[in-house]
């Protein structure tokens, strides 16, 4: 059998390819006035086989009716369109693609928009538009870019923003090329998988390139999901021996199905369920940042449908925000079946069955005192382990692996006992796997005589031995008194939680304490022989760190960007609530006392702390900010104390 290849012509034949099973595939490609006589369906294995215009098959033209019919080898394709309207030209490129092609046929109809091509001019480095559907702006529209190595265009890309009511938009970027989409969401829902009615687009001239000091102008009109009728309405003549796309996907009903509920068992709906696939054997959260095509949201019984089409390892996520870390207030639940938050998924296959308990972040809800509490003494915990009653640790605790202490949970650890982490590494990252995530709660009060020890189980610890005790998500106040923590790779990470931190010791770890949107309290604690004393990437909930002392550290603080994408992001992290640092001692940090790093131009006030001087040229020379690079925001550290303050860090009891 021959078929015909085309890209905006049939220009060149070629044998098809022999498999055992072959596909029917047929359809209708439309324009908004009605069906495009002599359009080409073109097939493609790679993405980047449509600019090189390579398909591996193509379509005879389409019949008076818009109706074009192949016999497809099964296997996964890029399904596009091209034809012309009264002189126009009209392209198609299927939502749905990469198309995965089985043994059932197959119907697609097309909706062609026109082909425009970008235009450039001077201005900022970027891409600048209007977002459109049947030649009227849109607003309440999304526009996304990925990036042309992407396999799919679907969840957050690379940047994601709205447009203005009036449909236009600008977005910086750096040069390179990017593939443009837009989305509207039916009702002016917010953005979440689309959904029959939505309304998508994709750039016909894509990808397209971003050059220095030029903005290139692209319109980009939409058609609905799944919704012919709404974007042409002409008599029906589909095949009934033919499936749909979104048929054909809901009837191999691959992927993961579960429910979302609170701590209560109550259900929590309209959440997204996110699934990220990784790699990685032990959990590695700034994946969780990033966009996934992977998703769905819950009904109003809290139950979800994931469709995946591929086999690997997904990390579960239910939050009411897409992409960024969670904000104050959000609902948030990482899966907890599972100690590094993963199910397995066989292509084709199905997983029922999965439970997300999820909370509000940065919340108050208080944990209620479960009957049974299980106890551990000198216990050696040999294997990943998750943790979902409440439990008391004492005596030695050695940990090879992650422990996760489950929403809803309490950890309680006593006075005097020692936490260990075997190194261990995996995912071969020179970090040791060791950790301790808690999305529930933690309680580890020692005394300073019975101190609270988080260590390395290694002969000859070294910083980065293990990876740290990290606060996830967690929706009520997790308490340290009195703890040492030594040799991690962050003694200890604040993500979206509440915390209170009092005489604690942080030392020879590669970070003392990092965190993000957090509420935190840390007072009179010491930061020594670290890597970064204290490291902050946002400005967001409400943290105190007084009479601490920071000294002796390579760096003492490092207030560093966020590298998370998000819808609108610039405009989500306007809200700035920085940190309070009063009555501090930081002083005597080889390299700086204070840095602002990594594109960090937010301008900072540290007033009232001691910096190892009364000299103001001293202290600056202390500081790495606008001072030394334009790019950076500036630190403000006047007043200053003149002379160390009293009783700051570690308070021991006296003779």
């Amino acid at each position: 059998m021959w078929f015909l290849c085309a890209a905006l012509v049939l220009t060149v034949c070629t044998p098809a390819i022999s498999h055992a099973t072959e596909v029917k595939v047929a359809g209708r490609v439309f324009t908004e006035y009605g069906p495009l006589p002599g359009a080409v369906v073109s097939l493609y294995a790679h993405y980047e086989d449509i600019q090189t215009q390579r398909p591996v098959m193509a379509s005879l033209p389409a019949d008076q009716e818009g109706v074009f019919r192949l016999q497809v080898p099964a296997g996964s394709y890029y399904f596009t369109v091209a034809g012309t309207y009264k002189g126009e030209s009209y392209f198609a490129f299927h939502g749905n693609n990469p198309m995965r092609l089985t043994d059932a046929d197959i119907w697609l109809p097309f909706m062609a928009t026109k082909l425009n091509q970008p235009r450039y001019e001077a201005g900022d480095t970027g891409i600048k538009g209007v977002v459109t559907f049947k030649g009227q702006p849109l607003q309440d529209a999304y526009i996304t870019v990925y990036l042309p190595t992407a396999t799919t265009f679907k969840g957050l890309g690379f940047k994601t923003q709205s447009v203005n009511a009036d449909g236009s938009f600008f977005m910086a970027l750096p040069v390179g090329e990017y593939v443009v989409v837009a989305k509207q969401m039916k009702d002016g829902a917010r953005l979440r998988p689309l959904q029959r009615g939505d309304l998508f687009g994709y750039f016909s001239a894509n990808p397209v390139a971003v050059r220095a000091e030029q903005s290139v102008f692209v319109e980009v009109p939409c058609y609905p999901k799944a919704d012919r009728t709404s974007f042409i309405d002409v008599p029906t003549i589909k095949d009934n021996d033919y499936r749909t796309a979104d048929n054909l996907l809901a009837a191999t009903n691959a992927g993961i199905k579960g429910r979302v509920i609170d701590v209560a068992g109550r259900p929590l709906a309209r959440v997204y369920v996110l699934a990220y696939k990784t790699e990685a054997e032990v959990f590695q959260m700034y994946h969780l940042g990033h966009g996934t095509p992977y998703s769905a949201v819950t009904d109003e019984n809290g139950n979800f449908y994931v469709p995946l089409d591929q086999g690997g390892s997904y990390y579960l996520v239910a939050r009411d925000t897409l992409g960024d870390g969670p904000h104050r207030g959000e609902i948030y639940g990482l899966y907890q079946g599972t100690p590094n938050h993963t199910v397995q998924f066989t292509q084709g296959g199905r997983i029922d069955g999965i439970m997300i308990t999820a909370g509000t972040t940065m919340g108050q809800e208080e944990i209620s005192r479960q009957q049974q509490q299980a106890q551990f003494t000198d216990q050696v915990i040999a294997n990943d382990l998750v943790i979902d009653q409440d439990t008391l640790w004492s005596g030695t605790i050695t940990i090879n692996g992650v422990v996760s202490v489950k929403r809803g949970t309490t950890l309680t650890i006593a006075p005097g006992t020692v936490i260990r982490f075997k190194p261990q590494d995996r995912d071969r990252n020179d970090i040791g796997d060791g950790e301790i995530l808690v999305e529930g709660k933690i309680v580890a009060q020692g005394r300073p005589d019975k101190k609270i020890i988080f260590t390395s189980a290694a002969e000859t610890p070294k910083a980065r031995d293990w990876s740290y005790l990290n606060i996830l998500g967690s929706a009520t106040t997790n308490l340290f008194e009195h703890c040492v923590f030594e040799y991690g790779y962050s003694g200890m990470q604040i993500h979206y939680s509440n915390a209170k931190i009092r005489n604690c010791l942080f030392r020879k770890n590669g970070e003392g304490l990092h965190f993000n949107t957090a509420n935190i309290l840390a007072e009179h604690n010491t930061f020594s022989e670290n890597g970064v004393g204290i490291k902050s990437s946002r400005l967001e909930g409400k943290v105190l760190l007084q009479k601490n002392v920071v000294t002796k550290n390579e760096v003492g603080i490092q207030f560093v960007h966020q590298h998370i994408n998000a819808v609108d992001f610039e405009n989500l992290n306007k809200v700035l609530e920085p940190p309070l640092f009063s009555e501090n001692n930081i002083f005597e940090n080889r390299k700086y006392n204070f840095t602002m790093g990594d594109r960090q131009s937010i301008d900072l006030a540290v007033p009232n702390n001691w910096w190892g001087s009364a000299e103001k040229e001293k202290i600056n020379d202390s500081i790495f900010d606008k001072l030394d690079d334009e790019e950076l925001g500036q630190v403000f550290f006047e007043p200053y104390l003149t002379t160390p303050q009293p009783g700051a860090g570690v308070q021991e009891p006296g003779p």
